[in-house]
């Protein structure tokens, strides 16, 4: 009863409001919510030490995704990606730029971003902690505007980078960034190319305490000269103790892993045993001759083998995924707070062509939200050697390796050099398996323009037939009939090393091609299967004999019917026996010439005049030593077959 007058049973009332008020009260989370937002609008200062930053943004995450059915994860709207929590992530923002004693802006800006990490949000208030920096073209002008500066948000950075790709001098921009480094009491490392490593950059490095220099041999092991002067270089140093770490990187082709065996040879410092592998990825056609894609097993194999021996002298190596949980989780950290500052200036993240000019416009792009939320789901899901992150991808892999393939179909080019290296491929079973490997990527991306060869090939070698069968499209077909010769057969010939079914049929019958035994006999059917089609009639047992000494695999007799009748209505012919005689006489020389092969099936084409004979047909399959039966429904072709 509804409580509608004061005079009712205040018990029963309460009964009846019970349910109401069993729920979480949604006014007062929204009351909650909104003071938490108002005193983070009102009052920064509490945003800006790391406690109260805690507390107030889990509290206010859990006051949102208490209103929220759909929870707070990205949502796609008018205005792109957006979230619930992006007033309160404007008021991070805003409070942490305020910071301007860089341990306490490092450590609220880790304490932000940790909680917009864990719970998977692309959409964030935190900045920047791992910076890689292209230094080549970086003007200083760049580095200085606009507001906030570049170098004024170095103060959030928990490390920098510095990558000295195609210069051996310290550039005015590299002096400002080292300075602000040292000022922020920041660490910094840098990667240096091997060629351009001489002793005035070693020293210009040294001035500024690095905690460790990655020394990249790539470019130097293409040139056994360089490769070893970049060595000896680099020994002249060994007496140093105030040396920082030392690190090695080399990207694995062709032309560069023959540099493991000479690393493994040298007398190193213990403290300089690292080593960071990497697979080379082909962008080019060029570099598409180099890669070690198409010796996958050859180099699983020359890897593991080099690993132990530099592991047995004392090296960490580091190549792949990461194994250990701990390792997984830092990786995924740093994957999501990191930029990458090119050498033209533009920022983008550790993957993807994307960017802008400005910091905090490219930190919150679209591009940057999907980044981060895909890392939040994912982990890192791409290998990138500037911050030695290992992705979740096989590193042996098509989009991997053959990288033009992660941007689309490639050019032609590509394609052309991809399926030169392909046919390059000695071994047979490799060059099946990574021509597969490429099929299947590009089938499953729906690609039109392939590298990779057929696995299936169907073969018509004749459309004419001594039959006339009324369900066959031979009944439709008019004009000349044709049969291809030896040399059109033998035209694709090269390709049968990657077909794995090699299918004899058509409208025709295969056995009235008077040099289908050559055709066959040119196969080679230790390496593909074959199979044929054939109505039976011309299965002589010379012909039977040659087919089993060739190892044929599968031989398909249509024969649709279990008495002569049936057999002439459907096929046209009262040859049905003869049929039969064919299959004993192929069964009895399989058992004499001790063979499984082929495989013989019978084909049954069900439809009204037969539907009945199946269970009959299986048990004549039987009594004629077939292996299977294969049943197939009618395609109507004419009027008349309805």
């Amino acid at each position: 009863m509804p409580c509608t007058d004061n005079h009712e049973d205040l018990s029963t009332c309460a009964h009846e409001e019970k349910s109401e008020y069993s729920i979480p009260m949604r006014p007062a989370a929204t009351f909650l919510k909104n003071s938490v937002l108002t005193l983070a609008r009102l009052s920064p200062f509490y945003l800006s030490r790391p406690h109260f930053l805690s507390v107030l943004y889990r509290l206010y995450y859990r006051l949102s995704e208490s209103e929220s059915n759909d929870g707070l994860y990205l949502k796609e709207g008018e205005q792109g990606l957006t979230s619930e929590l992006e007033d309160f992530q404007n008021c991070v923002r805003k409070a942490l730029t305020g910071i301007h004693e860089s341990q306490l802006a490092r450590r609220a800006n880790s304490i932000a971003q940790k909680i917009e990490r864990n719970r998977g949000l692309g959409n964030v208030g935190s900045l920047p902690t791992f910076w890689i920096i292209e230094l080549a073209d970086i003007s200083p002008q760049r580095v200085r505007t606009p507001s906030p500066s570049f170098l004024d948000m170095l103060r959030f950075a928990s490390h920098i980078r510095l990558l000295f790709r195609d210069s051996n001098t310290f550039t005015p921009v590299a002096t400002e960034i080292l300075d602000k480094a040292s000022l922020f009491g920041c660490p910094w490392s840098a990667i240096i190319d091997a060629t351009r490593c001489d002793e005035e950059m070693i020293a210009a490095l040294l001035a500024w305490h690095p905690g460790e220099i990655i020394i990249d041999l790539s470019r130097a092991a293409r040139s056994e000269r360089d490769f070893h002067e970049a060595l000896r270089r680099m020994e002249t140093f060994k007496s140093r103790a105030s040396f920082p770490r030392i690190s090695w990187r080399l990207f694995l082709d062709r032309t560069t892993l023959w540099a493991l065996e000479q690393l493994a040879s040298r007398e190193i410092p213990e403290r300089w045993r690292t080593l960071h592998l990497y697979l080379a990825r082909a962008y080019t056609p060029e570099e598409v001759s180099r890669s070690l894609f198409f010796s996958r097993r050859l180099v699983r194999e020359l890897i593991s083998a080099f690993q132990k021996s530099l592991v047995s002298k004392g090296w960490q190596i580091l190549f792949g995924k990461p194994d250990r949980p701990e390792e997984r989780q830092r990786q995924a950290e740093r994957a999501f707070g990191t930029v990458h500052v090119r050498a033209t200036g533009s920022y983008a993240p550790c993957v993807g062509n994307g960017g802008s000019d400005d910091l905090l416009s490219a930190w919150d792009s679209l591009e940057w939200k999907e980044y981060r939320r895909k890392v939040c789901v994912e982990g890192p899901f791409f290998d990138c050697p500037d911050c030695e992150i290992s992705g979740s991808q096989d590193v042996f892999s098509v989009p991997y390796l053959l990288a033009a393939y992660e941007r689309g179909v490639p050019s032609q080019e590509y394609i052309d050099a991809v399926r030169c290296e392909i046919d390059a491929i000695e071994d047979v079973s490799d060059a099946r398996e990574i021509n597969a490997l490429v099929r299947d990527y590009e089938h499953k991306h729906a690609h039109v323009r392939l590298a990779s060869y057929p696995h299936r090939m169907y073969i018509e070698v004749t459309d004419e037939c001594n039959l006339r069968c009324p369900m066959c499209t031979q009944t439709v077909l008019s004009g000349p009939r044709r049969r291809i010769s030896l040399e059109t057969f033998s035209a694709v010939k090269p390709l049968l090393r990657y077909v794995e079914l090699l299918h004899f049929t058509g409208c025709g019958e295969t056995f009235l091609h008077p040099q289908i035994l050559d055709m066959l006999e040119a196969v080679p059917h230790d390496q593909c299967k074959v199979r044929i089609i054939t109505n039976g009639l011309l299965l002589d047992e010379a012909t039977s004999r040659r087919l089993v000494e060739l190892g044929l695999q599968d031989l398909w007799i249509s024969l649709d019917a279990t008495d002569a009748p049936t057999f002439q209505k459907i096929r046209g012919s009262k040859l049905f026996h003869r049929v039969l005689d064919n299959v004993r006489t192929l069964s009895r020389i399989r058992r004499e010439l001790g063979s499984t092969f082929p495989r013989i099936a019978l084909n049954f084409v069900a439809q009204r005049s037969n539907i009945e004979q199946l269970p009959a047909f299986v048990k004549l399959a039987h009594e004629l030593g077939a292996d299977a039966v294969n049943v197939g429904f009618l395609q109507v072709y004419t009027r008349a077959l309805l």
